[in-house]
């Protein structure tokens, strides 16, 4: 019988919490689709590869029943998919794939390391895990800087981070972050690959500093806002729709600062208002909901009007 390790931690998770956030739904229902996944691909793909399979076959797997490609999209942005092979696959599997051909075949177990970068060989008696030998380079200033936007399937480490890992090895790709290394003994720092939500970004910053006079925050929980911000209006509307919302003047947002959660939390009422060239203030609302009241009223008084009438004339 297969089976693969789940470690207690999942439901807590980092990425299990930001997986929950973008398919909004909570994160008990995210572990229950990894296992699935995770349990349907080591019956019928052990190695873990899916460079065969669909985007609808993936989610399938998982009893997904949404978008396939938005489900696989967020799998890969928040590392439980590297590009077409499982996340950890050896780390999780590992143990059972040793057990099932270590001794009747161990050019499959070879074969398997060797998609993640690893070898295998003899160790104390049985199969074990061997890390692959990094080559040596001249210099550190001789070190062409790998493209942070790939994963690097040829790394003697797993390329994404250890679940029980405290600080996982490889950032989230859907968020930007600063990576420091070290060129001829100085220490510089990169930007990485370009997120989705890099172009909202800008007009958000650019916007926010014009006002306030400073660089906002940005982190992990406002790169999730502002990628929601693009899903809900698209790419080409989510930048200005985010300049404009910094521009507004409702107490709310000028008391908060513009924070970028009542951006996406008023994304919809915020884009109409720019389309038309109207923004909503407190004094029309409250203009408005006295008009409404006004009309309540007069319909109610109408409508009493009318029964009296009718009860007069059958009298």
């Amino acid at each position: 019988m297969a089976w693969i390790e789940s470690h207690t931690v999942l439901a807590r998770h980092r990425k299990t919490l930001e997986l929950a956030f973008d398919l909004q739904v909570k994160p008990v229902q995210v572990v229950g689709h990894l296992h699935v996944f995770w349990h349907t691909v080591l019956e019928q793909q052990e190695d873990g590869d899916l460079s065969q399979w669909s985007d609808q076959l993936i989610a399938q797997a998982a009893m997904w029943e949404g978008d396939a490609t938005v489900f696989v999209t967020r799998l890969r942005e928040r590392g439980w998919l590297d590009g077409h092979l499982v996340h950890d696959w050896i780390d999780y599997t590992g143990p059972y794939l040793t057990k099932k051909y270590s001794s009747g075949n161990p050019t499959r177990l070879r074969d398997i390391w060797a998609k993640y970068g690893y070898k295998y060989g003899k160790g104390q008696g049985k199969y074990s895990k061997q890390k692959a030998t990094p080559k040596r380079v001249k210099s550190e200033c001789d070190v062409r800087l790998p493209n942070p936007s790939l994963p690097n399937l040829t790394s003697p480490n797993p390329s994404l981070p250890n679940l029980t890992s405290p600080n996982p090895s490889l950032p989230n790709l859907s968020e930007p972050d600063r990576r420091e290394f070290k060129s001829c003994g100085q220490v510089r720092t990169l930007p990485a690959a370009t997120p989705k939500s890099a172009l909202v970004w800008d007009a958000y910053a650019e916007a926010y500093e014009s006002r306030y006079g400073v660089v906002p925050v940005r982190n992990a929980k406002t790169n999730a806002q502002l990628c929601q911000l693009v899903d809900r209006l698209g790419l080409d509307e989510s930048p200005l729709v985010a300049a404009f919302y910094v521009s507004h003047n409702k107490p709310l947002y000028v008391s908060a600062r513009h924070p970028t959660n009542l951006l996406v939390q008023d994304a919809e009422g915020l884009r109409t208002q720019w389309a038309t060239g109207v923004k909503a203030t407190t004094t029309e609302a409250k203009s408005a909901e006295q008009r409404d009241n006004v009309r309540g009223q007069y319909e109610r008084v109408m409508a009493s009007l009318e029964r009296k009438g009718v009860a007069s004339g059958n009298s």
